[in-house]
């Protein structure tokens, strides 16, 4: 009987290895890649850590069912070249001020609070590189203003 007990427990061990190895989600692949960014302004220099969404899943998902930001943080969508942008707050409950941004780091247009939940399409007038999100009413705090300057690895002026 005990000679039969130790294969069991072996083969109980290695299913369990192989479940871990190939049932657990790629948690490399899915984490979030953070860095610093500057938000430069006519009159002051604002140092920001984004989420970087720089692929399809991460861009579709954004910000999504995110209750709350840090103060200091938000998301940047790098849309890996110029391009009409088009974005919304669907299943996003906290309202944002949103921030198109060209190649060369210049912020184009800016949509401040918008509404959560809402399916209103919000785009800029002209193909970007990028978008900032962060918390609504964050422009208007820092006095961030169209021509103003985001400096990130992604943009010409870095």
């Amino acid at each position: 009987m005990q000679q039969n007990v130790r294969p069991f427990f072996r083969n109980v061990i290695t299913l369990g290895f192989f479940c871990l190895l190939f049932l657990t989600p790629p948690t490399i692949a899915n984490e979030i890649k953070t860095r610093s960014i500057i938000l430069k302004t006519t009159s002051q220099e604002i140092k920001l850590v984004v989420e970087v969404a720089d692929n399809q899943a991460a861009r579709e998902k954004g910000l999504m069912l995110r209750e709350a930001l840090a103060p200091m943080t938000g998301m940047l969508f790098d849309f890996n070249d110029l391009k009409p942008v088009f974005m919304w707050m669907k299943n996003t409950p906290l309202s944002l001020d949103i921030m198109f941004i060209d190649d060369r780091g210049e912020i184009i247009f800016i949509k401040e609070y918008a509404q959560p939940g809402s399916l209103e399409v919000i785009s800029a007038p002209q193909p970007v590189r990028a978008v900032l999100e962060v918390v609504a009413g964050f422009a208007e705090r820092h006095d961030i203003r169209i021509g103003d300057t985001v400096e990130d690895i992604i943009f010409s002026n870095n």
